[in-house]
């Protein structure tokens, strides 16, 4: 029961009518069914009279915010030196805006995210979940994740690339939960960044190179939305050409002696956004090598590794991981054999390829294959130590299976042998004892390794002896594809037709004109 109020209410005092002073309702206003009202009075307590004139001494280090007494905070000595490093290092320079630049305000972009609060979900999905899957592993490099960190950076300045980053993690999340509210906002996101993207690269001769960097960004990000989810309707190879394109203007035109043009892209370790974008670049390109798209070598594009290889092939720099590349899961070194792969793939499927010719490739073939399988046995056991030691062992087992591949595919498809050949064979035994020992079955490392994944496993059909292995290599894309990658649902096809068929995955890319690759 309510405790009685100090005066009467408003009714009793008008009528002069004794109160009984209830609450919430007292006694004549309850009887006569009239609302019963009292007067708050607020009594504060105290004497409030006594030393009116004295005024309070704060302390030092306090102040009064909304009445309320807030204490400075005191940083520590380490807090302090993170916060200089912060502030210098978000330091940017904003170039002077093009007419069809993507360069915004930096509060603009963050104020479109801020603007809905679906769109702060999506742009926090991308950065703190879908990120994590577009790296072979964030345990090493946390503060240098180039998808939690560098692509959001430059998000910052372009809105393009805001709406890009939205529509990755909105379709992403619709692939985990099924929400048709993301797949309507990742669709929306798209078309409207694909207009702006073709307003600027309309103005492509006009750009600086900061706008040029951030355009790239954009192609870039949006030949992963294309290859991680397996868009049809945007292929990954008119992105890629797009990106070259723009490559091509940021970083000049060379000639060489034969009077053929020529894109010339220095390889480097830098931390820097323009290099860790040439770094995606070129990952993106050897994979789409590997799967023979004719798009993906369109035009000559010449990739300088000396620079980086030049320091890094040494037995010291295989021991202190220098020349990993964290994010793609391999090696420089890996990398650019892979490209010579791929290369090597393209020129001996071109239908100008002549029977001399044939027989150089076949010879070249061999020498890569003999490059490859002595890099990788000579550097394995020094490296299983430092692994051990370091927790690096994941990474170490990725580039293994880089490699493995590289070599797999000039074994079946330049030299010609079967599945059942020793030599292929002895391939997949390998690579299937490093994906059951080293890989974990449900990690994000699984989706940087997609590609290995397939071809591998596309070799265990009939008559090979490998048919133990499919449950394998296909309870894995299984699992990337509940990870949220869809894109290897139609390879996981492909895979199966593989074993039913006994035919070749790339006999059948061809026959059905896909463009499958996995080089996000």
């Amino acid at each position: 029961m309510l405790s009685k109020s100090r005066n009467s209410c408003e009714h009793c005092l008008e009528k002069k009518m004794k109160c009984g002073r209830e609450r919430p309702t007292c006694g004549n206003c309850t009887d006569l069914g009239i609302n019963c009202k009292y007067r708050m009075v607020l009594y504060w307590g105290g004497r409030p009279n006594k030393k009116v004139d004295k005024k309070t001494k704060i302390h030092e280090g306090l102040s009064v915010v909304n009445g309320v007494f807030v204490i400075k905070r005191c940083e520590k000595s380490s807090q302090r030196r993170r916060r200089k490093y912060n502030e210098q290092s978000s330091e940017v320079t904003l170039p002077k805006q093009t007419k069809f630049s993507p360069e915004v305000e930096l509060n603009s972009s963050m104020e479109f995210v801020r603007s809905s609060e679906h769109y702060s979900s999506l742009w926090l999905h991308f950065t703190e979940n879908t990120s994590q899957i577009l790296v072979a592993t964030i345990e090493a490099n946390k503060g240098e994740h180039p998808f939690r960190v560098t692509i959001p950076n430059l998000a910052k300045r372009s809105l393009t690339l805001t709406k890009l980053l939205i529509a990755f993690g909105a379709r992403h999340r619709y692939q985990l939960y099924q929400q048709p509210k993301d797949y309507e906002t990742s669709q929306l996101m798209l078309g409207e960044a694909g207009k702006e993207l073709v307003k600027i690269i309309e103005s492509l001769p006009d750009m600086d190179q900061e706008t040029g960097e951030l355009t790239l960004a954009c192609i870039l990000m949006l030949a992963g939305y294309c290859i991680f989810f397996g868009d049809n309707k945007m292929r990954w190879t008119i992105h890629l050409g797009a990106a070259r394109y723009i490559l091509s203007s940021i970083l000049g035109h060379t000639t060489p002696s034969n009077g053929q043009k020529s894109v010339v892209v220095t390889y480097c370790a830098d931390p820097s956004p323009r290099f860790f974008l040439i770094r995606w670049f070129a990952f993106m390109t050897v994979l789409g090598l590997l799967s023979s798209s004719p798009l993906a070598n369109t035009e000559p594009l010449v990739f300088d590794f000396s620079g980086l290889n030049q320091r890094c092939r040494t037995a010291k720099c295989k021991l202190d991981f220098e020349s990993f590349e964290y994010n793609a899961g391999l090696r420089t070194t890996t990398l650019e054999m892979l490209m010579k792969t791929g290369k090597l793939i393209m020129a001996h499927e071109s239908q100008s390829c002549y029977a001399k010719q044939t027989n150089m490739l076949f010879g070249e073939a061999i020498e890569l294959d003999y490059e490859i399988m002595r890099y990788f046995d000579s550097s394995e056991s020094e490296n299983r130590i430092l692994a051990s030691a370091k927790g690096d062992e994941l990474l170490l087992a990725t580039d293994l299976l880089f490699g493995l591949s590289g070599m797999l595919h000039l074994r079946r498809r330049i030299m010609n042998l079967p599945s059942s050949s020793k030599m292929v064979k002895d391939l997949v035994l390998r690579a299937a004892r490093v994906l059951l020992d080293k890989v974990p079955s449900s990690g994000t490392a699984l989706c940087s390794i997609t590609s290995c994944i397939f071809v591998f496993g596309c070799e265990c059909g009939p008559g090979s002896g490998l048919e133990p292995l499919q449950p394998l290599f296909s309870s894995r894309l299984e699992q990337i594809e509940l990870l949220g990658m869809p894109a290897t649902s139609p390879a996981r096809s492909v895979m199966h037709e593989c074993w039913e068929k006994g035919s070749c995955w790339w006999e059948i890319y061809k026959e059905r004109n896909i463009e499958l690759s996995f080089g996000t």
